[in-house]
């Protein structure tokens, strides 16, 4: 497993200070633009994806999961039931590309629009447009499935249908949860800048 910590060279426990000052640090210092030597397109994709699951609140908690469980062993303890996988991967791919974009990019045209942009703001309206579509997706499950169990009831659909009403309704509570982990996440984040 990579280990994002590792890449921008900062403990686990790290602010999200720490975080950003390690990403400037490290993106100023690999960028293509400003270092020429072969390997440094590469690293600056590596420091560049670590900074995009760190510094995203939502992300970080999944990815500390992920890394708590790595450097565990993977012996069963602090084990999540739920397979985070498949989303990192879309995530580092995203992450990649946007990487390979700015890695093109000169490096005052970078640094104007990476590290002085909005990155909080980014990442809380991609958490909420995510929370939005989630909720959506589990509470149109969740929809479906009574509506069935209604018909079956009225003797409008066979007995069959039941089990398709059962997993959609199970569907939608299990995206109901992450939705609501999700709203922990983007509430705590708020908080914590308001009372900054």
């Amino acid at each position: 497993m990579v280990d994002y910590y590792d890449i921008l060279n900062i403990d686990t426990t790290a602010s999200e200070r720490d975080i950003k000052v390690a990403f400037r640090k490290m993106a100023k210092k690999y960028h293509p633009d400003v270092n020429d030597h072969q390997d440094a397109p590469e690293k600056f994709k590596k420091v560049y994806m670590a900074y995009e699951v760190l510094s995203d609140p939502f992300k970080k908690r999944l990815y500390d999961e992920i890394h708590q469980n790595a450097m565990a062993g993977e012996s069963g303890a602090n084990q999540s039931s739920f397979n985070y996988d498949a989303g990192f991967d879309e995530w580092e791919y995203r992450a990649a590309e946007r990487a390979d974009h700015y890695a093109n990019m000169r490096y005052k045209q970078f640094e104007k629009q990476e590290l002085k942009g909005l990155d909080f703001v980014y990442h809380q309206v991609a958490l909420l447009l995510g929370i939005v579509g989630l909720f959506a997706m589990g509470g149109g499950a969740l929809y479906f499935a009574k509506t069935i169990i209604t018909a079956y009831m009225a003797g409008k659909t066979p007995a069959s249908s039941l089990i398709g009403a059962v997993v959609l309704g199970i569907f939608g509570l299990f995206i109901l949860y992450y939705v609501n982990q999700m709203i922990k996440v983007f509430a705590q984040t708020f908080l914590k800048k308001l009372t900054k």
